[in-house]
């Protein structure tokens, strides 16, 4: 009897909820649905901040690499700035050198010029050796030829009151052959002394390997590059006893000469360098 009675009390609450406006049920279904919607939201909101996130590390690590790469670029600006210094040092140098060329090539016109001073005070003394080392030239070379004849139907001579001719040029004297002097062989031995006397006189020692010395004279002439030296006729017998005369004639020919010393060939001899003692 007691449950017949609940239940009989039952029957009129579930109607009665069943009658009340808006289903309880029907709120709850739609407050879950609600719900769910915003988790989609907040889910596609995590995501995109998830994306962002990882751009974010991304541009960090970029940052990091930039950062280690501008380190790099205020290193190597330190080094060109050092190299910059360096640079700025060699040129001062380089201005140092290029005075120092300049004066030493004024000095070296000047030497030049002091050379050739000296070479032509050397070759107008003849007993003078001032030891200078001037290449002659060829033109200089030959022996100085006799001078011909006046024509009287030439220009016409200078008078003693003529202003045009100073005595410094009437009494300038012709200059003389550099080979005048006397110079040693040097190659291939040095057994041969040959003493250019003066413009057309030798002499010549020979020393042989016994030490036994022998003397020649005579006249020499030069060519161009040709110098001829003519031995004095020497007595001696011929091959039917007798008596005749025997001449020898040397013909060298110069290949380089200065003041010093000059190298000369011969068919005979081959090539033989002289110097000055």
């Amino acid at each position: 009897m007691h449950h017949a009675s609940h239940r009989l009390g039952l029957g009129p609450l579930l109607l009665a909820m069943l009658l009340l406006p808006g289903c309880v049920f029907w709120d709850i279904r739609d407050g879950v649905r609600d719900a769910n919607s915003r988790l989609d939201t907040v889910d596609a909101s995590l995501k995109q901040t998830n994306s962002e996130l990882k751009s974010v590390q991304s541009a960090l690590t970029r940052l990091d690499t930039t950062n280690a790469e501008l380190v790099k670029v205020q290193d190597e600006l330190g080094q060109l700035d050092a190299t910059n210094a360096s640079l700025t040092n060699v040129q001062d140098r380089l201005q140092t050198l290029r005075a120092i060329n300049d004066s030493l090539a004024k000095m070296d016109v000047h030497l030049s010029s002091l050379r050739k001073t000296i070479g032509r005070i050397d070759g107008m003394i003849p007993f003078l050796d001032l030891g200078s080392e001037e290449s002659v030239a060829e033109a200089s070379a030959p022996n100085p030829a006799p001078a011909e004849p006046a024509n009287d139907t030439s220009a016409t001579a200078a008078q003693p009151g003529d202003a045009t001719q100073s005595p410094t040029d009437a009494a300038a004297p012709a200059p003389k052959d550099a080979l005048i002097g006397a110079w040693i062989r040097q190659y291939p031995d040095r057994t041969v002394a040959l003493v250019f006397v003066d413009a057309t006189r030798y002499l010549m020692q020979r020393t042989s390997a016994t030490g036994a010395r022998t003397q020649e004279t005579g006249t020499w002439k030069r060519e161009g590059k040709v110098i001829t030296l003519t031995g004095n006729p020497e007595p001696i017998k011929l091959a039917d006893g007798s008596p005749g005369t025997r001449q020898s004639v040397e013909r060298l020919e110069i290949v380089s000469q200065t003041t010093r010393s000059f190298s000369v060939t011969s068919n005979e001899g081959g090539l033989q360098i002289f110097a000055k003692p």
